[in-house]
């Protein structure tokens, strides 16, 4: 754009001023002339350019950030939940108030607890990890943009059909879509 606005501004400053100089001579030197300055125009803009792209690099872009998910196994009845929130914090502390309100919170606290990163791998859309039960051998699925959510809807998924002892310590096989 700034090129466009330059090339205007110096074919205006040297168009003639007068019907005189619009003779055939005249017209090819200050055509000629005109293209030079151009050119040389064109150049600078360059140079200037690559110079602020040098010194000023463009940052990269930083990666989709997703909410942090965690997932929490209890330690009484393996059972899974999970817990959301804007960093680790606030996801840890959320899935530890979904369980202290079932459960015992003593068994929250001693429960095994895994947390998301929060950043999305650039590609994938989502994952969906399916489990079998340790009882019946029945399998159950979950659906989620991180594998870590999606494993712990699977148990869950599994957890409200079954005890939650045959689903809480079993380990799904997920996949990225």
């Amino acid at each position: 754009m700034m090129k466009l606005i330059l090339s205007c501004l110096l074919v205006l400053s040297t168009l003639p001023l007068t019907a005189q100089a619009q003779n055939g001579g005249d017209l090819e030197w200050r055509v000629r002339q005109l293209e030079r300055k151009l050119s040389f125009a064109s150049e600078r803009i360059s140079i200037l350019e690559n110079e602020v792209f040098r010194t000023n690099p463009l940052p990269p872009p930083s990666p989709a950030r997703t909410e942090v998910v965690c997932a929490l196994v209890e330690s009484g009845w393996s059972k899974t939940y999970i817990g959301k929130g804007r960093n680790k914090i606030d996801a840890q502390a959320n899935v530890l108030s979904t369980c202290g309100k079932e459960t015992n919170s003593s068994f929250c606290n001693g429960g095994k607890m895994t947390c998301s990163s929060g950043v999305q791998e650039p590609g994938v859309n989502g994952y969906i990890c399916v489990l079998k039960d340790s009882g019946w051998g029945k399998v159950y699925r979950g659906e989620a943009k991180t594998a870590l959510e999606a494993e712990a809807l699977a148990k869950q998924s599994c957890q409200s059909a079954n005890n939650a002892s045959y689903c809480g310590n079993v380990k799904a096989t997920c996949e990225a879509w």
